[in-house]
C-alpha cells in the first residue's frame, strides 16, 4: 500500500518492514501510534506500507492454526511438557504447510531483503528508505548490506541486529531487576527476585492445578501449572507490554500468599493466544546465533531465573521445521555509511538499548533517541518522538536524544490480594 506524500519535493519513499517475523505491515500501520506516524512523515515523503512474504496478504499464507486453548492440561507442567505440547501444535502446522507445496528454504531474511529491493526496482525508485520496527529492523540491516547503493536513510526502532535472533538470559535478568527497583519505590514490594525466585521454586517441586475460562467462548478447564510454565507466562506476560508490568508484583504477592486466583486470571487471558506463524520460526529460525553467542547463553542460562526459556520456541522446536542455516557470514555486524536514526526503550527486555548501541558501532552516520520508562512497543507513544523521526526524513541533522514516558504504575497489593 502506498501513502502518497503532499509534498511538491518529497524525499525517497519510505518502506516500513514491520516486526515479527509475522506480521502485517499493513495491518500495524492502521494502529494509532504508527498511524500518527505516518502522517507526520506523509508531509515530507510518500510512505510503502509492505506485507513481507507469509504475512498478511501475501502469498502463501504461513500463519499456523492452534492456540494456547488447544493445549493439554499437562502443558505447563514442565519443560518437557511444554516442549512435547507445542512440538505436536507446530508439527501440525509445518506439515500442512508442507502439503500445499510451500518452500520452507524461501523463507529467510535474505529472500525478503531481495524482495524490499524486487519493490524499489519494480516501483522504479532510484532510492528508498526504510523504517523497521524489531524484526523489521534486523530486515533493514540486511537490506542495507545487500542493496546499500539503494537505500537513503534507516530508522530502526527497537533495534535487533542480524545475530540477535536468539537472545540472552542475561538480558532478561537486568529488566526484571529494574522492574524489581520500580516495585520496591512506588508499590513497597520488598523484594520482587525473591518472591519471583520462590514462587518458581515452588512450583517446580509442587505444581499447581488452576481452573481457567476461556475469554471468548467462557468454556472452563483445568491447567497445571510448574515452575517452568510459570516462568515462561511471566515472560510472555511482561516483556511486550509495559501495560502489563503492574500484574507482575500482583501476580507474586499473592502466589506468595498462597493464593492462585491471579495466575488463573492471566492463565484465561491467554487462552486465545495464537502459536507464532510459520515464518517466524523459519526465518529467526535460519538467522540462528554463532557457536560464541549460544555459548554466552548457556552460560547466562545456569544463573538466570529464567534459565534459557527466553529462546523455548525457537530452540526447542528447531527440529520440527528445519530451517535454513544463513551461516556465520551472515550474522557478522551490518556497516554502512547511510545515516540512520537508532530508537530505543529503556524498559526494552527483547531489545535494549545497550544492544542497539552494539549494532549501532557500524553506522558512523547515526544518532540514538532513548525512551526512558518505553518497552518493546512504546517508542511512538513519547511526545516528540515523532516529531524527530519526521525531521530526519526531511533530511534535518538530528543528535542522541533522551525521551521520557510515565513511569509505569504499580499500585500496593492490597492484604486480600
Amino acid at each position: 500500500m502506498r501513502l502518497k506524500s503532499a509534498s511538491k519535493t518529497p524525499q525517497s519513499p519510505v518502506i516500513f518492514l514491520a516486526g515479527g517475523p509475522g506480521a502485517s505491515g499493513i495491518q500495524t500501520g492502521r494502529l494509532p501510534d504508527y498511524f500518527q506516524t505516518i502522517k507526520a512523515i506523509l508531509e515530507y515523503a510518500d510512505v510503502i506500507l509492505l506485507d513481507q512474504r507469509g504475512t498478511g496478504a501475501s502469498t502463501p499464507e504461513m500463519g499456523c492454526p492452534g492456540t494456547v486453548a488447544d493445549l493439554p492440561a499437562t502443558a505447563l507442567r514442565s519443560r518437557e511438557d511444554m516442549r512435547l505440547a507445542f512440538i505436536e501444535l507446530a508439527r501440525k502446522c509445518a506439515e500442512e504447510k508442507r502439503a500445499r507445496g510451500v518452500d520452507f528454504d524461501g523463507f529467510t531474511i535474505l529472500e525478503s531483503a531481495d524482495d524490499v529491493d524486487d519493490l524499489r526496482r519494480a516501483l522504479g525508485l532510484k532510492k528508498v528508505s526504510l523504517w523497521g520496527h524489531s524484526y523489521g529492523t534486523q530486515l533493514a540491516f540486511a537490506t542495507a548490506r545487500r542493496h546499500e547503493a539503494a537505500i537513503d536513510r534507516l530508522i530502526v526502532m527497537s533495534v535487533e541486529g542480524v545475530a540477535g535472533a536468539e537472545k540472552l538470559p542475561g538480558d532478561v535478568d537486568r529488566y526484571f531487576e529494574q522492574i524489581a527497583a520500580m516495585c520496591w519505590r512506588d508499590a513497597k514490594v520488598p523484594d520482587l527476585m525473591w518472591l519471583m525466585r520462590n514462587a518458581f521454586m515452588t512450583l517446580d517441586r509442587n505444581p499447581v492445578t488452576v481452573s481457567v475460562t476461556h475469554p471468548a467462548t467462557g468454556v472452563k478447564r483445568e491447567l497445571i501449572v510448574g515452575g517452568d510454565g510459570l516462568r515462561m507466562l511471566t515472560l510472555l506476560t511482561a516483556m511486550n507490554d509495559t501495560r502489563n508490568l503492574p500484574l507482575i508484583p500482583l501476580l507474586f504477592v499473592t502466589l506468595s500468599r498462597g493464593d492462585t486466583s491471579g495466575l488463573a486470571e492471566m492463565l484465561s487471558a491467554w487462552q486465545g493466544r495464537g502459536i507464532p506463524s510459520a515464518d517466524w520460526f523459519l526465518i529467526d529460525g535460519a538467522s540462528g546465533a554463532t557457536a560464541g553467542r549460544r555459548a554466552q547463553i548457556r552460560r547466562e542460562a545456569r544463573a538466570s531465573l529464567f534459565g534459557d526459556l527466553v529462546n523455548f520456541l525457537l530452540t526447542d522446536l528447531r527440529a520440527v521445521w528445519s530451517p535454513k542455516d544463513l551461516g556465520d557470514d551472515f550474522r557478522k555486524p551490518v556497516k554502512s555509511k547511510v545515516p540512520a536514526l537508532f530508537i530505543s526503550g529503556a524498559l526494552d527486555a527483547n531489545t535494549p538499548p545497550h544492544r542497539a548501541e552494539e549494532a549501532r558501532k557500524g553506522f558512523p552516520n547515526s544518532a540514538h533517541l532513548i525512551i526512558e520508562n518505553a518497552g518493546h512497543q512504546d517508542a511512538l507513544r513519547s511526545a516528540g518522538v515523532v516529531e524527530t523521526i519526521a525531521a530526519f526524513v526531511q533530511g534535518r541533522k538530528i543528535g542522541n536524544k533522551t525521551f521520557a514516558m510515565p513511569v509505569p504504575e504499580f499500585a500496593p497489593p492490597a492484604r486480600g490480594q
